[in-house]
Parts: C-alpha cells; sequence; structure tokens
C-alpha cells in the first residue's frame, strides 16, 4: 500500500477576482473534495479554503487549499499627460494594462490625426511628421478588448507639456 503524501499545490493561492482556476492534486491521485466532487482536480471561482481527502485500506490524508481574490487589472490605464522634453522623465506616452487589441489614435485640437497604433506595447514620442507636436491638449480614441474579451471603447483628452 503506497503511503499517502500532500498532493495540493501552495497553501495560499491567489486568482484575479471572477476569475476561475483549476485545483489539481499531483501525480494523477484522485480524492474527495470538499466541494463533494470525487475526481482529481476542481475548478473554483470562489475564494475559500478547499479540503481534499486521500484514503486507503491504512490512512486517511486531509490537504487543503486557500483561494484568495485580488483585484487584478483587467483593462488598460491611460494616462492623461506626458512631457516629451527629453528630460528622461515621462518622455514618451504608452498605455498600460492588460487590455488586447489596441487600436489608439490621437486627434490635435483641429480634429487632425497626429497618431495612431494598433500595437499595445506602442510608445509615442510627441512627434508627427518628424516634428515635434505642439504643447497643448490632444484628444484620443482607443478601442480594445480587456482580458475577459470584452469589447471597449473610452476616449479622452491628453495634455502635452514641455
Amino acid at each position: 500500500m503506497s503511503r499517502l503524501t500532500d498532493v495540493l499545490p501552495d497553501e495560499i493561492i491567489t486568482k484575479c477576482d471572477e476569475t476561475e482556476i483549476e485545483i489539481k492534486a499531483t501525480n494523477g491521485i484522485e480524492g474527495l473534495w470538499s466541494t463533494g466532487v470525487t475526481a482529481q482536480s476542481i475548478k473554483a471561482k470562489q475564494p475559500g479554503k478547499y479540503y481534499f481527502t486521500q484514503t486507503n485500506q491504512c490512512d486517511t490524508l486531509i490537504d487543503s487549499v486557500l483561494v484568495k481574490n485580488e483585484i487584478c487589472p483587467c483593462d488598460f490605464f491611460i494616462p492623461n499627460s506626458f512631457s516629451p522634453n527629453n528630460d528622461l522623465i515621462n518622455d514618451t506616452f504608452m498605455v498600460y494594462g492588460d487590455g488586447e487589441k489596441l487600436e489608439l489614435i490621437i486627434y490635435n485640437r483641429w480634429g487632425k490625426k497626429v497618431f495612431s497604433t494598433d500595437n499595445k506595447y506602442f510608445s509615442w514620442n510627441g512627434y508627427y511628421n518628424n516634428q515635434k507636436v505642439m504643447q497643448g491638449v490632444y484628444y484620443f480614441v482607443a478601442n480594445y478588448k480587456d482580458c475577459k474579451g470584452d469589447d471597449k471603447s473610452t476616449s479622452g483628452s491628453l495634455t502635452i507639456l514641455y
């Protein structure tokens, strides 16, 4: 008879809020989960402590894992200003976050497109046609998919300071 051992991953698993994770016992071992399911793994969407019970003819071992939620960015953060003045501080405009398929267009105050990209890893240095754009307020439109695959659209102002 084989010896029973701990088979669950770390004691605490942190997941992004509203996502589902799979908790899996190692080595293909099946057991009874506190959810009432007898299987090698379960999918957990709710935070809480999940117990896994293994039993053989000689012993019973109960292992557990705590699932915690954290708020994870599932969107883009789009700054509202930058200063492309070559002082090595905030010299480029970029977006941050976990969205996908970004399409971003920046317009000047007269509605002329001065920058566009479909690359979420872009950085813009404030140049249009090889010249610095004027200091002032610009307007952006962004269309993207968030990390859940939902289509999103946002717009706002972008201030360029020298």
